[in-house]
């Protein structure tokens, strides 16, 4: 039986092993790298939308907050809801309770503060929270300085098979 030790190898053998080891390692390297900068990529272009949705929503119902007008404000939210365009949604009053509902309008008007609407009630920038399978991103209203309310919305994240890419 022959000895198969890497010393007995030729050369030649030796350096297109090493060589394809090596190409197989930058390849898969870089793969990763694509991989990694195309999914920040994603979450960053969703967060913009996100955005987007939120400065269009927060102008069209800062008034409707104010005077607390529940069916323009439910009514908002239903149409998002029913064509889809976000996977959860809400309007809280400047207490932190819910409003509107997007998926469930029973849930509106609330004793209770929402917990999430009373986080998004206290930053003073957007919030982004990365769920496995959508983005939740809310935000307060303001009319003048006045916060009146806030608004949140959940966006769709595109599931490959059962990997999420995002």
């Amino acid at each position: 039986m022959k000895n198969l030790s890497w010393k007995n190898w030729s050369l030649a053998l030796k350096l297109t092993i090493t060589i394809t080891f090596i190409v197989v390692l930058v390849v898969a390297v870089v793969t990763l790298i694509s991989i990694r900068r195309e999914r920040q990529n994603f979450q960053d272009e969703l967060e913009q939308q996100a955005e987007l949705l939120l400065n269009t929503l927060s102008a069209s119902t800062a008034d409707s907050l104010y005077f607390i007008d529940g069916d323009y404000l439910n009514d908002i939210m239903v149409n998002l809801g029913t064509y889809e365009v976000v996977v959860f949604g809400r309007i809280y009053d400047d207490k932190g309770r819910i409003v509107a509902d997007a998926l469930d309008p029973d849930q509106r008007f609330n004793i209770e503060s929402d917990p999430f609407g009373s986080i998004v009630l206290a930053s003073p920038t957007t919030i982004f929270n990365w769920e496995d399978d959508h983005l939740i991103a809310g935000k307060p209203v303001l009319l003048g300085s006045q916060t009146v309310g806030a608004i949140a919305v959940g966006l769709p994240v595109l599931v490959l098979g059962s990997v999420g890419f995002y």
